[in-house]
């Protein structure tokens, strides 16, 4: 009796043994599958993100893109507009003897501050055989520099309140700021003449 009580004991023990045991792998199977679930549904939330994120890189690309043709679009106009605003502010007229000359305006602030007063009409007399000059009520900025040659045409500040308008050619050794300069001064010498003359200046 005491060797069978003994083995039904044994028999007991490795049967709770056993239950033990397939309770831990089933608490460790459990435990994988959570964690793999986990993993998966990690998975799942970064691939949205991923989604989202090249969702929102594509959308600011496509504006990027729009915003860079708009200003393209509008930009040439702008531009086309500008530039002849540009020509027509720094264009004016000179009229000698009745004859009109258009002239650039040169970028100085001798030539701004100058066109500032057109309308001005002055008598100038003669030097040299190439040059008219004039001398201005009031002093205009200099920027002075020798320009080597002087071309028919150029309109010249020497000093600052000589107004000088070249009808010649010529090397020069003198410093001058430029004001402006005629277009085209072909028939200038012959509009000026060879003795005092009036000059009319306009924007």
């Amino acid at each position: 009796m005491g060797q069978l009580n003994i083995s039904r004991g044994v028999v007991v023990l490795r049967a709770v043994a056993a239950m033990l045991a397939c309770a831990v792998l089933l608490l460790a199977a459990g435990c994988g599958a959570r964690n793999e679930s986990a993993r998966e549904g990690g998975s799942g939330t970064d691939s949205s993100q991923s989604d989202a994120m090249q969702s929102e890189s594509g959308d600011v690309g496509t504006q990027s893109e729009s915003n860079t043709n708009a200003p393209t679009a509008n930009g040439d106009t702008g531009n086309d507009d500008t530039a002849e605003s540009e020509r027509t502010m720094n264009d004016i007229t000179i009229t000698v003897n009745g004859q009109s000359f258009s002239a650039t305006l040169a970028d100085t602030q001798a030539a701004r501050a100058f066109a500032e007063r057109l309308p001005l009409t002055v008598s100038m007399d003669d030097l040299h055989g190439n040059e008219k000059y004039h001398y201005l009520d009031e002093e205009l900025p200099t920027n002075a520099s020798n320009p080597g040659t002087i071309h028919a045409g150029d309109l010249m500040l020497f000093g600052s309140d000589c107004l000088v308008l070249f009808y010649e050619t010529f090397q020069t050794s003198y410093t001058y700021t430029r004001i402006a300069s005629i277009d085209d001064a072909a028939d200038l010498p012959d509009a000026v003449g060879g003795g005092s003359v009036t000059v009319s200046f306009a924007n």
